[in-house]
C-alpha cells in the first residue's frame, strides 16, 4: 500500500481495528507468528521491528479517508466491523437544543466517548448557562473570562469545544455552527474554539466573517460557506490575494446572501399592532413562476393556484401537475424568490418539456406561450422565467411566443428571464429576444463579476449571485441534472428583489397618512412598469467592478438593519416603509 496516498488504499471490508492495522502494514496474524519471525530475520541476524509510529500514522490516514468519504454507518462498519459494536462517537450534534446549562452539558459529555477524529460537530443557536458558583469561583481565582461572553461577543462555543478536547477529540472534519444571532462570537473566540482542530469543511454561520479567521484555524479547508450581508467591501476582501486564495486546498465556496433585512421584516410585522401586515396591504405581490412545477407540499409559502401545460398521457387526458416539480428546478427557484420576498404569493405554471439532443430538458415554445398568457390573465405583478428557448423553427410557434411576451409587457408585468449561459458566441434566445421591456439576468461570481459563461454584458441588465444548488427533486442518472447553477438562480433572486421592492412600497402605503397615500399609490403603479423598476434598481447602487451590473443591496436594505436599534419595536415597520420611499426617489 502507498502510505502517502490513503485515498487510493482500500481496507478490507468490515474488519476490526486490529485487522485494519495488520492489513495496512502487512503485519501477519499472531497465529503465524513463528513463520513471521523466521521471515523477519535478516542476513545479519537482526530482527526488524514494525515502527509503532508508522503504524499509527497509517491508521490515522486510513481513518481520515473513510471518515471523509463514507457515511456514518459505513464508516462504523469499516472501522469497527459489521458484527461488533463500538461505544465511540464519530460526531457531536446538539441540534434540537436552544439552551443548555453547564451542568447539563457536563452530564451529557460524561456519558459519551469520542473518536479522536469526528466527522462533524453541529451546534445550533445555543447558549451555555454557566453555573453561578463555578463562574464566581473562576473569577475569584483570577481567570478573567466567563465561558458565556467577553466584551466583544459570546464565548459559549469555546467552552463546548474545550470540553470536546478534554474528551480526546483532536480533529473535526466539518463544523456546522449557527452563530447568526447578536451578539455573535468574536473572531478571537472562534479562533480559540477551533484551534488545532484541522477543519476541512467550514460552515460557521456568522455574517461577513473575516477570511483571516478561517485561514488561522482551518488552513486546510477544502469547502467554505460564507454568509454575506451585501457589503461589497467584504466581498472584495474575500476575493483578494490575501483572502480566500490563501487556502491552498480550497475547492468549493458557497455564498449565502444575507437575510438580516428578511429578519427585520418579520420582526417589524410581528410588532405591528394593527393586524397582520401581509393581510392588510392593499395589493399583495403576485409572482408567476414558470418552470417545471413546484413541490408545494414541501413549502410553507403562499400559493394562489397554478396551471399545467404538460400532458402526461394525451389519449387518457392525464397531466403532470403544477404542484409537483419534475426535476426540482422549479422548487429551487421558488425558494430563491421567497428568500428575498417572503410575502410573495406564488402562481405556478408548469411547462411542457422533453429530452434534448444534449441530454438535458428542452422546453416547448407552445407551452411557454400558454403559460405567459395564463400569468397575464391572473394579473400577476412579476413573471419569473429561469430558462431560455432557442428561436422556434416553426413560424406559428414563434409568432405565438412573441405575442404572449408582448402581451405581458404591454400589461406592465415585470418580466425576468435568464441569460443563455453559452458564452460570448451565444445567439439571441427567448424570452429576452421578444421585447426590450424585460430584465435579462446573468450569474455573478463571488467577486460580483459576471460569470464568463454569461457572454456579452451588453445583452444583460443585471447580475446576481449564481452558485451551485443541489436539487430537491428525484434523483437521476445524470448528476448534472441534480444541481442548478448560473443565471437561473440569479434570475429567481432578481425577481425576488423586485417583489421585495414592491412589497416595501405597499408597506409604505399601509403606514402613510391620508395625505401621503395618494402619492404612494401612484409610485406603486409606476414601479410596476419596466422602465421605472429599472430606475429603482439602479438607484440602489451598482458596483463599478461589475460594469455597473451587480446591485449593492446593502446600500439601502442593510443600512435599515443597522438603524433598527435606534427605533422602538413598534416603529420597525416604519423602516420597511422608508425603504419603499427611498426606492421611489428617481421615479416621482
Amino acid at each position: 500500500m502507498n502510505v502517502s496516498s490513503p485515498a487510493t488504499g482500500t481496507a478490507p471490508p468490515l474488519v476490526n481495528r486490529d485487522d485494519l492495522r495488520r492489513t495496512a502494514l502487512h503485519v501477519p496474524d499472531p497465529s503465524v507468528k513463528q513463520a513471521a519471525d523466521a521471515r523477519s530475520v535478516t542476513d545479519s541476524g537482526h530482527k526488524s521491528k514494525v515502527d509503532e509510529t508508522v503504524l499509527k500514522d497509517v491508521e490515522r490516514l486510513l481513518k481520515l479517508h473513510y471518515l471523509r468519504s463514507r457515511s456514518y454507518n459505513e464508516a462504523m462498519e469499516i472501522l469497527y466491523g459489521r458484527n461488533t459494536t463500538s461505544d465511540l462517537e464519530l460526531y457531536f450534534d446538539l441540534s434540537g437544543h436552544a439552551n443548555i446549562t453547564q451542568t447539563g452539558l457536563e452530564n451529557l459529555l460524561s456519558k459519551l466517548k469520542f473518536e479522536d477524529i469526528l466527522q462533524y460537530v453541529a451546534i445550533p443557536r445555543i447558549s451555555v448557562e454557566v453555573n453561578v458558583n463555578t463562574a464566581n469561583s473562576k473569577r475569584a481565582r483570577g481567570s478573567g473570562r466567563s465561558s458565556k461572553q467577553d466584551g466583544d461577543g459570546r464565548r459559549d462555543l469555546c467552552y463546548i469545544f474545550d470540553r470536546l478536547r478534554k474528551k480526546g477529540v483532536k480533529t473535526v472534519l466539518k463544523v456546522i455552527i449557527d452563530d447568526s444571532t447578536m451578539p455573535a462570537h468574536s473572531d478571537e473566540a472562534i479562533e480559540d474554539a477551533l484551534k488545532f482542530m484541522d477543519v476541512e469543511i467550514w460552515d460557521w454561520k456568522r455574517m461577513d466573517l473575516c477570511s483571516e479567521v478561517i485561514h488561522r484555524v482551518a488552513s486546510k479547508a477544502r469547502e467554505v460557506n460564507l454568509y454575506w450581508s451585501g457589503n461589497n467591501a467584504v466581498l472584495r476582501g474575500w476575493s483578494e490575494e490575501g483572502g480566500l486564495k490563501r487556502l491552498s486546498q480550497l475547492k468549493t465556496v458557497h455564498l449565502h446572501i444575507q437575510q438580516d433585512f428578511r429578519r427585520l421584516l418579520f420582526d417589524a410585522e410581528r410588532y405591528y399592532e394593527r393586524g397582520k401586515v401581509d393581510e392588510t396591504i392593499e395589493e399583495p405581490i403576485k409572482i408567476a413562476l414558470i418552470d417545471d412545477g413546484v413541490d408545494v407540499k414541501d413549502l410553507e409559502f403562499s400559493f394562489i393556484g397554478g396551471r399545467t401545460f404538460c400532458t402526461r398521457d394525451e389519449e387518457h387526458n392525464l397531466n403532470d401537475p403544477y404542484y409537483v416539480s419534475s426535476t426540482g428546478h422549479g422548487t429551487i427557484m421558488a425558494k430563491q424568490i421567497h428568500l428575498l420576498c417572503p410575502r410573495a404569493q406564488f402562481y405556478v405554471l408548469r411547462l411542457e418539456d422533453h429530452a434534448s439532443e444534449e441530454g438535458g430538458r428542452q422546453i416547448t415554445a407552445k407551452s411557454a406561450a400558454q403559460a405567459i398568457l395564463a400569468a397575464v390573465r391572473k394579473k400577476v405583478h412579476i413573471i419569473s422565467m429561469s430558462w431560455t428557448i432557442d428561436p422556434p423553427e416553426d413560424e406559428e410557434e414563434r409568432r405565438l411566443l412573441d405575442l404572449a411576451i408582448g402581451a405581458a409587457a404591454n400589461e406592465n408585468i415585470l418580466l425576468f428571464c435568464s441569460a443563455s449561459d453559452k458564452g460570448a458566441k451565444s445567439s439571441e434566445t427567448y424570452p429576452s429576444k421578444a421585447t426590450k421591456k424585460i430584465f435579462t439576468i446573468g450569474a455573478a461570481t463571488s467577486s460580483g463579476m459576471a460569470d464568463p459563461w454569461v457572454g456579452n454584458l451588453g445583452n444583460i441588465n443585471f447580475t446576481f449571485p449564481g452558485t451551485k444548488v443541489e436539487m430537491d427533486g428525484p434523483r437521476t442518472d445524470d448528476s448534472s441534472l441534480r444541481e442548478v447553477s448560473g443565471s437561473s438562480i440569479a434570475t429567481a433572486l432578481a425577481a425576488g428583489l423586485a417583489g421585495l421592492v414592491l412589497y416595501c412600497v405597499q408597506v409604505r402605503l399601509l403606514v402613510a397618512t391620508d395625505q401621503e397615500k395618494q402619492k404612494a399609490r401612484r409610485d406603486f403603479q409606476l414601479l410596476k412598469q419596466h422602465d421605472y423598476m429599472m430606475k429603482a434598481l439602479k438607484d440602489i447602487g451598482t458596483t463599478e467592478e461589475s460594469n455597473h451590473k451587480f446591485i449593492e443591496v446593502w446600500e439601502v436594505f442593510g443600512k435599515k438593519v443597522e438603524e433598527k436599534e435606534r427605533y422602538d419595536q413598534e416603529r420597525w415597520l416604519d423602516l420597511i416603509a422608508e425603504v419603499g420611499m427611498i426606492l421611489c426617489r428617481k421615479i416621482s
